[in-house]
């Protein structure tokens, strides 16, 4: 089990997650943001090991934590800024997934390369997106849950659309309803966070 912490979630990716790179963190990341002021990539990318279905899922993985933060968030949710910024974050990493496997660590980088430009591999985005809801199990609950669902569906079209240029596989999940096998994912208190 791999565990990495990232905007005051915990992700702990399965034995099937192989391999999984803390994209942003990685060096060959970083020389390209040190070369390329502004450019932005997204968190984690990784292959999933579907062995129910005899295949390999290369994922894109964006987490945004708006957890108290809603109302300063809420524009760029509602105005699509958010589903801008993950079509450039995904533009951005695969940019330089190509350039760290021609100038840098070839081994890593070569396992999504050759997913990339094999037009039969499977390829998903996933926006990790955290939020606040209302909280507790009174008679209300289920109606807050189905509108938590279809605010989650509604914004997946949002993102599909900006991502149709690379995939149609695109997920926005939560720590509640995660469709991502093999991780699992916890909130953490700002205070366990450096």
């Amino acid at each position: 089990m791999r565990r990495f912490e990232e905007s005051y979630l915990e992700f702990r990716f399965g034995e099937q997650w192989q391999p999984i790179i803390d994209f942003d963190e990685h060096p060959d990341y970083k020389k390209l943001t040190k070369t390329i002021k502004g450019s932005k990539g997204v968190d984690f990318v990784g292959v999933f090991r579907d062995e129910l279905n005899a295949r390999e899922k290369l994922y894109l993985i964006e987490v945004k934590n708006f957890r108290n933060y809603r109302t300063q968030n809420k524009k760029r949710l509602s105005s699509g800024e958010l589903a801008v910024e993950l079509g450039q974050k995904v533009r951005v990493s695969l940019a330089c997934i190509l350039s760290a496997y021609r100038t840098g660590d070839s081994q890593t980088w070569q396992p999504f390369l050759e997913m990339l430009v094999d037009r039969d591999s499977w390829l998903g985005v996933v926006l990790w997106l955290e939020q606040d809801y209302p909280q507790g199990r009174d008679r209300h609950h289920k109606v807050r849950d189905q509108h938590r669902k279809a605010t989650l569906s509604t914004r997946t079209k949002e993102y599909k659309k900006k991502l149709r240029w690379v995939t149609s596989r695109v997920l926005v999940c939560d720590h509640r309803s995660s469709q991502l096998r093999g991780l699992e994912v916890r909130n953490l208190p700002q205070s366990q966070v450096d």
